[in-house]
């Protein structure tokens, strides 16, 4: 769990400030991922694609990125993981409104809101209703 999430936050700070040192760290991340996604693909291939999808916003692969995206979600709804298939959602969601496509991005993280409220986290749910509200008013 720690090298997903720290690969996550990685890709992201990335896009801020020192970019080599963090992406090597997300490299690393994703190296030990494909591991555990070799041995235990229902548990960590989902992960592994949704750090494989941050990397490709980093490198600006929009096509491929939103892709990603896509096949983290499916898997992480196939084995069931509620959390990382809304996590996932809200990801692509916040990805899409940062390429323009803004009405894509509103239903995804809309979904990723539905999703997190049926897993009770009723924190992020309110976090991404937050963030549908202000974009509402954006445009």
């Amino acid at each position: 769990v720690n090298a997903f999430f720290t690969g996550l936050t990685c890709f992201v700070l990335a896009k801020r400030s020192n970019p080599k040192k963090w992406v090597n760290l997300g490299n690393n991340s994703i190296k030990k991922m494909q591991k555990w996604a070799l041995n235990s693909p229902s548990n960590c291939l989902h992960k592994l694609l949704l750090l494989k999808a941050e990397k490709a916003v980093f490198l600006g692969y929009r096509e491929k990125a939103i892709e990603k995206f896509k096949q983290a979600i499916m898997f992480a709804q196939k084995h069931g993981f509620l959390h990382e298939e809304a996590l996932a959602n809200e990801r692509l969601g916040l990805f899409l409104v940062e390429i323009e496509k803004n009405e894509l991005g509103c239903k995804r993280l809309a979904h990723a809101m539905e999703l997190y409220q049926k897993w009770g986290a009723q924190a992020k749910y309110l976090h991404v209703r937050e963030q549908l509200e202000t974009l509402s008013h954006a445009t």
